[in-house]
């Protein structure tokens, strides 16, 4: 709240970063720290209660505070986030708080008295849907700031290119990638972290912002961009996505096949596959590995014409 005049005006401020490494997203999250000057970067709830009580006095709407965080740096190479606007905590040492935080921070959030407080997004492909929580109670004689350590909820998938070996590409570009039938619309549980619900299948597509030429086998790879999707729903999961490749070649040629994904042992939340696809004219060899957010798993080659 706001301290009356003669109170303490403690500022409620905090700490943030990632507990793994994330490339380029919609949320522009890069590295272990977030983007500087943006506003309403995640959002923020704290309680007066602990995870523990969660009955209706921990839900009541006295107790939640709804505190939307930004960034900037400051006059050297940190990054400072702050609350807008700006937030005190309760004058009374005895009274903590207990943070959790969800990202991206915008206003996707619903609270109901005695009911758990959830966040519903729907995803496009290229949204990093992130969660944190600090459980330990801060109060304003804490020494520390809260320390909110995110981790990704989804899944992501890298895609490179390049022609086959003895293959010339003859100038071919990449206009777009996609996969197919994805649930795209999410439910998350803000005091767990957990998705409680997947629905709304969908195509979901990178479209880099200009053709992306298909280099010589020699070369080396050309990065395509990614796609974050659905983990994932059960822990070492078979699963199929049909990929389509459509061509930069004025008829808008598709190249389809099957990526064939086995999920590691403890699921694949979190963590990015790297598919390589390789042009052979009349179709496209991928091969996945995992890498970055978290390494899950072996290569695997898929045939797409």
């Amino acid at each position: 709240g706001t301290p009356q005049g003669g109170e303490d005006k403690v500022p409620i401020l905090m700490s943030a970063g990632l507990e793994a490494s994330v490339a380029s997203t919609k949320a522009v999250v890069t590295g272990t720290t977030f983007p500087d000057n943006t506003t309403d970067l995640f959002r923020m709830v704290a309680y007066t209660s602990n995870s523990s009580f969660n009955g209706t006095e921990y839900f009541d709407g006295s107790s939640r505070h709804d505190l939307p965080v930004s960034s900037r740096k400051d006059d050297g190479d940190n990054q400072v986030l702050y609350l807008t606007p700006a937030q005190y905590y309760d004058t009374d040492a005895s009274t903590n708080l207990y943070f959790y935080a969800f990202a991206p921070g915008d206003d996707s959030w619903a609270y109901t008295a005695g009911a758990t407080p959830t966040a519903t997004y729907t995803i496009s492909g290229d949204d990093d849907v992130m969660y944190a929580q600090e459980t330990t109670g801060y109060n304003k004689t804490s020494a520390n700031k809260p320390n909110l350590a995110f981790t990704h909820l989804l899944r992501k998938l890298d895609f490179t290119i390049k022609a086959a070996s003895g293959v010339e590409p003859g100038g071919a570009s990449v206009k777009s990638v996609s996969i197919a039938t994805q649930n795209t619309k999410l439910t998350l549980n803000v005091i767990t972290g957990a998705i409680t619900k997947w629905e709304t299948p969908t195509a979901l597509t990178v479209t880099p912002p200009t053709p992306v030429t298909i280099p010589a086998n020699s070369a080396g790879a050309a990065t395509i961009g990614s796609i974050m999707c659905q983990p994932a729903v059960t822990v070492q999961q078979e699963e199929t996505l049909q990929v389509t490749v459509t061509l930069n070649d004025g008829n808008d040629t598709q190249l389809t096949g099957e990526l064939k994904l086995t999920s590691p042992q403890n699921g694949d939340a979190g963590k990015a596959y790297t598919v390589n696809l390789e042009y052979s004219m009349k179709e496209i060899l991928a091969t996945a590995t995992i890498t970055d957010w978290v390494s899950a798993g072996s290569a695997i080659t898929v045939p797409v014409q």
